[in-house]
């Protein structure tokens, strides 16, 4: 693997930045990794993936965070409960609340369904 760039612009999707997909263009990547969490990394991808083909973007979240030792990982059985956005929420309340309690409707009946679900039913559907 080549590492042809690395980059962390700030990124305003209100005021998007075209030098930031030109450096990109003339990297010619064959993959790029965007973590700038959910939903802002999931449009960025959706607004500039014509620009960048045909490399491939993937949002990789925390990814980084956590591999880079920023962010501290759930403990494992927490995470098989479907709970680390809990256990997350609670690390940076002041960052992710608004997030997860204001911007994001969907996230009630997500919380409603896992709180509601048996955990022998959550455990056993990797299975």
């Amino acid at each position: 693997m080549r590492i042809c760039g690395i980059d962390s612009p700030r990124i305003d999707l209100n005021k998007p930045d075209p030098a930031i997909v030109e450096r990109m263009k003339l990297a010619a990547p064959d993959l790029v990794l965007v973590a700038l969490g959910s939903p802002k990394q999931e449009l960025w991808i959706h607004r500039n993936r014509e620009a960048l083909r045909p490399a491939v973007l993937l949002g990789i979240g925390a990814t980084l965070d956590f591999l880079a030792g920023q962010v501290r990982r759930a403990p494992s059985w927490i995470s098989r409960f479907g709970l680390e956005w809990a256990f997350r929420l609670i690390l940076e309340p002041r960052r992710l609340a608004r997030r997860y309690l204001v911007n994001d409707p969907k996230f009630a009946a997500i919380l409603l369904r896992t709180l509601r679900d048996p955990q022998t039913r959550i455990i056993t559907a990797g299975k």
